[in-house]
């Protein structure tokens, strides 16, 4: 009984020494995912979250590194984090435009904020004229865009992270909860809005997606989608109105298929391209109706992945300018009116930023080649609705960008120029020299020739003189 005593005490003691549940502890985690940075290490992270560099192990837990090597992570690499050993970290800047400045919490000193800064708790944010900033949760997907003139505190609870106090100006959000002096903005998942307050701390909010609970001087109403409504401090909300018309253009939108995404050769965008399709009416700007447009460009038609978000001034338009690199956009357009409120946003039209010349294919004749004809045929393809031109000549293409054409050679080297000009007036060359052989050895054979030919006939002309002197 002893002996079973000792054995089913060591059995016990080995069981709870065991990390039983590891697993499915593991599997209840929150992690949160962060970009690894020049010059990051997993010692790094582990000082950085765990206190302790030596710790850095315990991470390996949640990540299995992609060189197979602790040792070796680069800029770029993805490294989980617990979210609870995120301590007091809150959000990034993942965006900033002109003037933005940061006050880091219990600091008087306001500093320049910088693209990828962590932010914490009580951190402020203030932005001047024509500047703007945006923010990126880092334990979701909640972000807020702080718009010019404005001043906003990281402001968390206990239930959630993704909390701000806007004093004054504006922002735009997705499931970000909004204090102000005069309300409480509640959003409900996967919701889009603004948020404005302005000097007689006068809260407005619009609402483009999903519904969002207003609350303010005790009573709550909830906003939906393509409706706004406005609490003036110390009373309560107005009942919900339907938000101005969304602008008219001329486009295709992602709905419509009656016309391919439009090309824009340049990565440089200015306001001119958009002007153009945006029906302004004058009965609208003559109410007050159109003071501004909001510009939005994405990469993706649910502008979730939002690009450009600016204010575009009427009377200013010049000042909106940006580079966009080679790829397919979507961009919609809002009006704002003389007393600060949005209309719905236009559906979303497509575009293409391609910069690249078109490219031609030569199928023959084969770069210094050398032939043995006076005519070479040249075959080759360019991108569809191309103009051709061989040495200067145009040459038709078919639909699909194929030509076929013939060029006389001379003795020698020949250079042969093509030239491909696209739809966009894209320009594209392509050389090749071809040799040809045939026309100077044929010259050469025929000299010999000649001579035979020429002293066949003098020596007739001989013969019959000579025929014509015996007769005589």
């Amino acid at each position: 009984m002893k002996c079973i005593s000792i054995i089913i005490s060591f059995v016990f003691i080995v069981f709870i020494s065991l990390p039983s549940g590891l697993p499915a502890q593991q599997a209840e985690v929150q992690l949160i995912e962060i970009e690894v940075s020049p010059g990051d290490t997993l010692s790094r992270f582990a000082q950085r979250y765990l206190d302790e560099p030596h710790r850095w192990p315990e991470l390996l837990q949640y990540n299995e590194i992609p060189t197979g090597d602790p040792n070796l992570i680069y800029p770029g690499d993805k490294i989980f984090v617990p979210v609870e050993m995120v301590r007091g970290e809150i959000a990034d800047f993942i965006e900033l435009r002109n003037q933005v400045r940061m006050r880091k919490s219990g600091q008087a000193a306001w500093s320049p904020a910088a693209l990828g800064e962590r932010l914490y708790p009580e951190d402020g944010i203030r932005t001047s004229a024509n500047s703007s900033a945006s923010i990126q949760y880092l334990a979701s997907e909640s972000y807020a865009r702080i718009g010019e003139n404005s001043l906003v505190f990281l402001t968390p609870e206990p239930a959630r992270e993704d909390v701000v106090s806007l004093n004054i100006g504006q922002l735009r959000a997705r499931d970000v909860k909004v204090l102000t002096d005069s309300a409480v903005i509640e959003p409900m998942r996967v919701s889009e809005y603004t948020a404005k307050v302005d000097e007689q701390k006068t809260t407005t909010l619009s609402v483009f997606r999903g519904s969002v609970d207003f609350i303010s001087a005790g009573e709550r109403v909830t906003v939906r989608e393509g409706y706004m409504s406005r609490a003036e401090f110390d009373a309560p909300p107005i009942r919900p109105i339907e938000l101005p018309d969304a602008p008219e253009f001329e486009g295709r939108g992602i709905d419509s298929d009656d016309a391919p995404a439009e090309f824009l050769a340049s990565s440089d965008i200015d306001f001119t391209f958009f002007s153009e399709r945006i029906n302004m009416p004058a009965e609208r700007v003559r109410r007050g109706e159109i003071e501004k447009v909001i510009m939005h460009i994405s990469a993706d038609e649910d502008f979730s992945q939002l690009l450009v978000e600016e204010e575009v001034d009427r009377a200013s338009p010049d000042e909106f300018a940006h580079n966009l690199p080679d790829g397919d956009y979507f961009w919609r357009a809002a009006f704002i009116d003389s007393y600060g409120m949005t209309s719905r946003f236009s559906r979303p039209v497509q575009f293409t930023v391609s910069t690249a010349p078109p490219e031609i294919i030569i199928f023959s004749p084969e770069d210094k080649a050398e032939l043995t004809s006076r005519i070479v045929t040249i075959r080759g393809r360019a991108v569809p609705r191309s103009r051709i031109h061989i040495n200067g000549n145009p040459v038709r293409a078919d639909d699909d960008g194929s030509f076929v054409a013939g060029l006389n050679l001379r003795y020698g080297e020949n250079e042969i120029n093509i030239k491909a000009t696209d739809s966009l007036n894209r320009v594209s060359e392509k050389k090749i020299t071809v040799n040809s052989i045939l026309i100077e050895d044929k010259k050469e054979e025929t000299k010999p020739r000649n001579v035979f030919v020429t002293l066949g006939i003098v020596s007739s002309a001989l013969s019959i003189i000579a025929i014509a002197l015996a007769i005589m």
